[in-house]
Protein backbone atom coordinates (compact mmCIF):
# COMPACT_ATOMS: atom_id res chain seq x y z
CA UNK A 1 0.00 0.00 0.00
CA UNK A 2 1.29 3.45 -0.88
CA UNK A 3 1.22 5.80 2.07
CA UNK A 4 -0.87 8.81 1.33
CA UNK A 5 -1.49 11.81 3.54
CA UNK A 6 -3.77 14.79 3.62
CA UNK A 7 -3.34 18.05 5.43
CA UNK A 8 -5.02 21.42 5.62
CA UNK A 9 -2.85 23.92 3.75
CA UNK A 10 -2.11 26.86 6.08
CA UNK A 11 -2.47 29.58 3.44
CA UNK A 12 -6.02 28.95 2.25
CA UNK A 13 -7.26 26.11 4.51
CA UNK A 14 -7.89 23.79 1.56
CA UNK A 15 -7.03 20.09 1.78
CA UNK A 16 -3.92 18.85 -0.01
CA UNK A 17 -3.10 15.20 -0.67
CA UNK A 18 0.38 13.79 -1.09
CA UNK A 19 2.66 10.82 -0.68
CA UNK A 20 5.01 12.27 1.90
CA UNK A 21 4.61 13.88 5.28
CA UNK A 22 7.27 15.11 7.66
CA UNK A 23 7.66 17.62 10.46
CA UNK A 24 9.69 20.71 9.71
CA UNK A 25 10.42 22.97 12.67
CA UNK A 26 11.54 25.76 10.31
CA UNK A 27 7.83 26.54 9.94
CA UNK A 28 6.99 26.13 13.64
CA UNK A 29 6.63 23.25 16.09
CA UNK A 30 3.08 22.48 14.95
CA UNK A 31 3.75 22.29 11.23
CA UNK A 32 3.88 19.28 8.94
CA UNK A 33 4.93 19.32 5.32
CA UNK A 34 2.80 17.41 2.82
CA UNK A 35 4.85 16.55 -0.26
CA UNK A 36 2.90 16.27 -3.50
CA UNK A 37 4.51 14.90 -6.66
CA UNK A 38 3.21 16.68 -9.72
CA UNK A 39 2.58 14.53 -12.79
CA UNK A 40 4.05 13.98 -15.36
CA UNK A 41 7.29 15.74 -14.35
CA UNK A 42 7.40 14.03 -10.92
CA UNK A 43 8.65 17.26 -9.36
CA UNK A 44 7.51 17.65 -5.78
CA UNK A 45 5.68 20.60 -4.28
CA UNK A 46 5.64 21.05 -0.52
CA UNK A 47 2.69 22.47 1.42
CA UNK A 48 2.96 23.65 5.03
CA UNK A 49 0.06 22.21 7.04
CA UNK A 50 -0.93 22.42 10.69
CA UNK A 51 -0.03 19.16 12.45
CA UNK A 52 -3.49 19.05 14.02
CA UNK A 53 -5.04 18.66 10.55
CA UNK A 54 -2.63 16.10 9.08
CA UNK A 55 -3.82 12.52 8.63
CA UNK A 56 -2.93 9.31 6.82
CA UNK A 57 -4.98 7.19 4.41
CA UNK A 58 -6.17 3.96 6.07
CA UNK A 59 -5.88 1.89 2.89
CA UNK A 60 -9.69 1.51 2.80
CA UNK A 61 -12.34 3.03 0.55
CA UNK A 62 -16.02 3.60 1.24
CA UNK A 63 -19.02 2.41 -0.77
CA UNK A 64 -18.50 5.30 -3.24
CA UNK A 65 -14.81 4.36 -3.73
CA UNK A 66 -13.68 7.42 -1.71
CA UNK A 67 -10.48 7.01 0.30
CA UNK A 68 -10.93 6.88 4.08
CA UNK A 69 -8.46 8.93 6.11
CA UNK A 70 -7.78 9.22 9.82
CA UNK A 71 -10.29 11.74 11.18
CA UNK A 72 -13.04 10.83 8.71
CA UNK A 73 -16.63 10.32 9.82
CA UNK A 74 -18.44 7.35 8.31
CA UNK A 75 -22.17 6.63 8.11
CA UNK A 76 -23.79 3.23 7.72
CA UNK A 77 -27.53 2.72 7.36
CA UNK A 78 -28.85 -0.39 9.11
CA UNK A 79 -31.54 -2.60 7.60
CA UNK A 80 -34.09 -0.95 9.94
CA UNK A 81 -33.19 2.47 8.47
CA UNK A 82 -31.28 3.77 11.51
CA UNK A 83 -28.04 5.66 10.78
CA UNK A 84 -24.89 4.63 12.61
CA UNK A 85 -21.84 6.89 12.74
CA UNK A 86 -18.18 5.98 13.16
CA UNK A 87 -14.99 8.00 13.41
CA UNK A 88 -11.55 6.78 12.44
CA UNK A 89 -8.40 7.49 14.47
CA UNK A 90 -5.05 5.92 15.29
CA UNK A 91 -3.80 4.35 18.45
CA UNK A 92 -0.81 2.09 19.05
CA UNK A 93 -1.16 -0.78 16.61
CA UNK A 94 -3.01 1.01 13.82
CA UNK A 95 -6.25 2.59 12.71
CA UNK A 96 -9.39 2.02 14.79
CA UNK A 97 -13.08 3.00 14.90
CA UNK A 98 -15.63 3.30 17.68
CA UNK A 99 -17.54 0.08 18.45
CA UNK A 100 -20.60 1.63 20.08
CA UNK A 101 -22.81 4.46 18.87
CA UNK A 102 -22.59 6.31 22.21
CA UNK A 103 -18.80 6.36 21.87
CA UNK A 104 -19.06 8.25 18.58
CA UNK A 105 -20.13 11.35 20.52
CA UNK A 106 -17.26 11.13 23.03
CA UNK A 107 -13.81 12.61 22.74
CA UNK A 108 -11.36 10.04 21.35
CA UNK A 109 -9.45 10.09 24.65
CA UNK A 110 -12.63 8.97 26.46
CA UNK A 111 -13.53 6.03 24.20
CA UNK A 112 -12.87 2.74 25.96
CA UNK A 113 -13.88 0.26 23.26
CA UNK A 114 -12.57 0.45 19.72
CA UNK A 115 -12.17 -1.99 16.87
CA UNK A 116 -9.11 -2.28 14.64
CA UNK A 117 -10.10 -1.70 11.03
CA UNK A 118 -7.54 -4.09 9.58
CA UNK A 119 -9.35 -7.32 10.49
CA UNK A 120 -11.28 -8.85 7.61
CA UNK A 121 -14.74 -8.60 9.19
CA UNK A 122 -14.46 -4.90 10.05
CA UNK A 123 -12.79 -4.09 6.73
CA UNK A 124 -15.58 -5.85 4.85
CA UNK A 125 -18.23 -4.00 6.89
CA UNK A 126 -16.64 -0.62 6.16
CA UNK A 127 -16.10 -1.15 2.44
CA UNK A 128 -19.56 -2.69 1.95
CA UNK A 129 -21.70 -0.44 4.16
CA UNK A 130 -20.03 2.85 5.09
CA UNK A 131 -19.86 6.21 3.34
CA UNK A 132 -17.56 9.11 4.24
CA UNK A 133 -19.87 11.97 5.26
CA UNK A 134 -17.26 14.40 6.59
CA UNK A 135 -14.40 14.65 9.02
CA UNK A 136 -13.90 15.69 12.63
CA UNK A 137 -12.41 19.08 11.69
CA UNK A 138 -14.77 20.34 8.98
CA UNK A 139 -17.93 18.79 10.39
CA UNK A 140 -17.96 19.00 14.21
CA UNK A 141 -21.76 19.32 14.08
CA UNK A 142 -21.95 15.63 13.11
CA UNK A 143 -20.45 14.73 16.49
CA UNK A 144 -23.11 16.56 18.50
CA UNK A 145 -25.37 14.03 20.23
CA UNK A 146 -28.98 14.48 19.09
CA UNK A 147 -31.32 15.57 21.86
Amino acid sequence: MIREYRGRFNKNHSWVYGDGCFNNHDYGANSDIIKVHEQPSDESVEYVCDTQYTSQWTGLKDTDDEKIFEGDILRAIRTDGKCMYYKIWTQPGGFVMNCFQDDFYRRIEDIQFSSGISDMQTRSFIEGNCKVVGNIWDNPELMQKPS
